[in-house]
């Protein structure tokens, strides 16, 4: 249970209004955690937006946009996140166990080499906290990866994270 209210879609209005109706076209719904930032419109824009710049592009897949999701909010203990990104992840063809899986050892995702590569460095920033080397971002790049990709990737990253610490503290 929330340890703040929730905005009822039922009830918004002006820019939480808006809000909740580009939430609908997007998901059919009005999730959760988007109820709980709208308490300030701005925030929730931020938060919703945050995640604009990962669907915008073409050079990285969605199932390696929804394995950081995962991956992170497993580590943060997000329910909600783990949810539903396990629940993306399944759709997209990923069986329980190998959800299990990745969560003790990321270098079991399936994806293919350089967005594995990828993840895996993300995950290293942004849940263990390390510091990547110049010779660490150059080997992204001879994967094929770009610098666009490359912020684009530990952006999702590090909002993502947030996202979870922002749920985990309201108690969603």
């Amino acid at each position: 249970m929330p340890h703040i209210d929730l905005i009822n879609p039922d009830h918004a209005d002006g820019e939480a209004d808006k809000l909740f109706k580009t939430a609908i076209q997007y998901f059919g719904s009005v999730p959760e955690p988007l109820q709980l930032f709208a308490n300030n419109p701005l925030v929730a824009n931020h938060v919703f937006n945050g995640f604009g710049p990962s669907m915008a592009q073409s050079n990285l897949s969605q199932p390696f946009f929804a394995w950081i999701r995962y991956l992170l909010a497993s580590h943060t203990s997000c329910r909600h996140c783990i949810d539903v990104n396990g629940v993306m992840l399944m759709d997209m063809g990923v069986s329980h166990d190998k959800l299990d899986a990745a969560r003790q050892d990321v270098s079991t995702v399936d994806l293919e080499e350089r967005e594995k590569a990828l993840l895996v460095a993300c995950i290293k920033v942004v849940r263990d906290q390390q510091l990547l080397e110049k010779e660490d971002i150059d080997d992204l790049k001879k994967l094929g990866h770009s610098d666009a990709d490359l912020i684009t990737a530990f952006h999702h990253a590090a909002h993502s994270h947030a996202v979870d610490m922002m749920i985990n503290a309201f108690g969603l």
